[in-house]
């Protein structure tokens, strides 16, 4: 009774459950469209059970990762930390940033709407996955 509210609460979030694939693509396009982006492109891996670096007592729930790869062309730096934010405040789900790096792409001025930045991204998705909830994606 103690911790219903807070279990109920990491479920609505897309913490617990089945992932929610299509909510972090909606997402990603949503941003997209917001931030007029030169180019996004993002891939999903498979949900694997994460492995933990130090000992995990999870009981009977399964942590699992979904690791997603962007690439995008930004129009200058900030887009990429404007992206990030968007995504925190509106994904469902918990995610990590495992990498990112920046590559100047342009030394001259382009066109108004060219990449003068590219970025390479990992995020790392989480989720719980319920006792005896049977593998969907959405």
């Amino acid at each position: 009774a103690t911790f219903y509210p807070q279990f109920l609460e990491l479920e609505s979030e897309g913490i617990i459950g089945n992932e929610r694939r299509l909510d972090w693509i909606e997402n990603l396009r949503r941003v997209d469209e917001n931030l007029k982006l030169p180019s996004l492109t993002y891939s999903i891996d498979t949900r694997e059970p994460f492995v933990a670096e130090y000992p995990l007592a999870g009981g009977i729930y399964q942590p699992f990762v979904s690791d997603m790869s962007l690439s995008m062309g930004l129009l200058h730096a900030e887009d990429l930390f404007d992206l990030l934010a968007a995504l925190d405040s509106n994904a469902q789900g918990l995610y990590s940033v495992d990498s990112c790096s920046l590559d100047r792409s342009r030394d001259n001025v382009g066109g108004p709407r060219e990449a003068h930045i590219r970025s390479s991204c990992r995020l790392r998705w989480f989720t719980i996955k319920k006792p005896g909830d049977e593998e969907a994606t959405s």
